[in-house]
């Protein structure tokens, strides 16, 4: 029973990821359940959703782990697996990465950040600049990488001109001299 709530709640969210129609009672509906069993396994909603987004974030999480050695590709592929991402689960990416503010999901995606996704990318980030002659801030490069990947997959949903082979065009463009310089001093 709890698996079909949690599944049930998570289609929710992917269906509403502003979580404008996500209630106690609709949830219960859909999982046919009543009220007192949703809550015998979440004492609230905010925990429900929270356990929900973070089904959401370890599906991400699978879909840009890199299968490369080299840290410079799995950076690029990391990339473009965020990108495809965005470009195929819009829905996922929007509850993640951009929940309306004030909204009941908003919450819950804050509740489950992508740390861990993030310390893969200082740690890749790390990887290349330890070659460099001066001290690098890792965090800071990871988090530069990151806006910008982000960015694009922002560009691509707000349908300001791109389709997704141009969102990947403009991520190996941006992504080359933004690799180049993590490598050099």
């Amino acid at each position: 029973m709890r698996g079909r709530i949690l599944s049930t709640t998570v289609e929710a969210l992917l269906a509403d990821p502003a979580g404008t129609s996500l209630t106690i009672a609709s949830l219960c509906r859909s999982a046919d359940c009543s009220p007192p069993t949703l809550y015998y396994y979440w004492p609230n909603q905010r925990d429900l959703l929270s356990d929900a987004a973070g089904v959401v974030w370890q599906q991400f999480r699978s879909a840009v782990a890199p299968q490369d050695d080299a840290a410079e590709t799995r950076l690029r592929s990391r990339g473009h697996a965020y990108l495809d991402f965005a470009l195929k689960h819009e829905n996922a990416f929007r509850l993640l990465f951009l929940p309306p503010a004030g909204s009941t999901t908003r919450a819950a995606a804050n509740a489950t950040t992508p740390g861990a996704g993030l310390h893969d990318l200082i740690d890749d980030v790390t990887a290349i600049t330890s070659r460099r002659a001066e001290p690098a801030d890792a965090r800071a490069l990871a988090m530069i990488l990151w806006a910008f990947v982000h960015g694009v997959a922002c560009l691509w949903l707000g349908r300001d001109g791109l389709n997704a082979g141009d969102a990947h065009a403009l991520l190996d463009a941006g992504m080359a001299p933004l690799l180049a310089e993590l490598a050099t001093a």
